[in-house]
């Protein structure tokens, strides 16, 4: 459902250290489920590491990409929340 793609935009921080932000990019089944709250297909994610899940309704482990909060939109944020919590 996701494409991820080493996109990193360089934010400075106050320390002196370097922080990147990385995006994954929905695909179309993606963009069919999740595009009303990410309509350009854009995501912001904590890191290109996937981490194992296990996820309710879904038999086995997964791996799962964290979304980063505190970069989303008030809305993307509310509507996010809606849309996981059917």
């Amino acid at each position: 459902m996701l494409q991820v793609f080493d996109k990193r935009a360089e934010s400075s921080g106050g320390s002196g250290l370097r922080k990147y932000q990385t995006w994954a990019y929905l695909n179309a089944e993606g963009k069919k489920l999740w595009g009303d709250v990410f309509p350009d297909g854009e995501i912001p994610i904590q890191s290109m590491i996937a981490q194992a899940a296990t996820l309710e309704g879904v038999n086995g482990v997964e791996r799962v990409l964290l979304v980063d909060w505190k970069e989303l939109a008030p809305s993307s944020k509310t509507l996010f929340l809606r849309k996981s919590a059917n």
